[in-house]
């Protein structure tokens, strides 16, 4: 399993899986109520606390081990980690090189709307060929042509072609529960389905 920023990264596909993602999206905040006005909600995070569930199916012994591993480290819900979307968050427009330091996706708001949160300035760039990199962005341009620049912390390292790469937030998570359960098919076949929750406001500070 890799490393990013000194965490563990959970950089397994969701592969073999047998039930649909389980999503929400909570606010942190209070209501308040004004009898003699509106209601009114005093958000106090800025940005919704995402949960999800995650199916991790391991064959052999070695890839279970793995899992194991994997859930012994977290402590339960004490350990942080580092996942992917694994969704299309923003979607690339233009090839880029490996000496590139930037990519070209098309205009979603990333800068007005979500560059200002760090939690949003680590991303998941996964190549067609199934090579997986983690950058920091820097900077984002809007280049008024519905498109906008991502300045990255550093190059590319391969050729990426827009058709076959995704892009996705690299979120840091911790488990929601103290236990997961890890189910045996067999000698060799085990699969545990996690669910964790993004804690935007403990990500490191960019």
């Amino acid at each position: 399993m890799s490393t990013y920023l000194g965490l563990d990264v959970l950089d397994q596909l969701n592969h073999n899986m047998r039930e649909s993602i389980q999503q929400s999206f909570d606010r942190f905040g209070s209501l308040t109520v004004n009898p003699g006005g509106r209601k009114q909600w005093d958000d106090f995070a800025g940005q919704p606390l995402t949960a999800r569930t995650f199916e991790w199916f391991a064959s052999g012994r070695a890839a279970a081990a793995s899992l194991r591993a994997f859930l012994i480290a977290r402590q339960g819900r004490l350990v942080p980690f580092w996942t992917p979307t694994w969704c299309a968050d923003l979607n690339m427009t233009a090839d880029a090189a490996a000496a590139a330091a930037a990519i070209t996706v098309t205009k979603a708001g990333y800068g007005q709307f979500l560059f200002a949160f760090k939690a949003r300035r680590y991303l998941a760039i996964t190549s067609p060929g199934g090579g997986f990199l983690m950058r920091k962005t820097t900077l984002v341009v809007d280049n008024g042509n519905g498109t906008e620049t991502i300045t990255l912390d550093a190059g590319l390292g391969v050729d990426l072609l827009a058709s076959g790469t995704l892009v996705s937030f690299l979120t840091l998570c911790r488990l929601d529960e103290d236990q997961s359960k890890v189910r045996w098919y067999g000698r060799n076949l085990a699969e545990a389905t996690l669910r964790f929750r993004e804690i935007p406001l403990e990500t490191p500070a960019p």
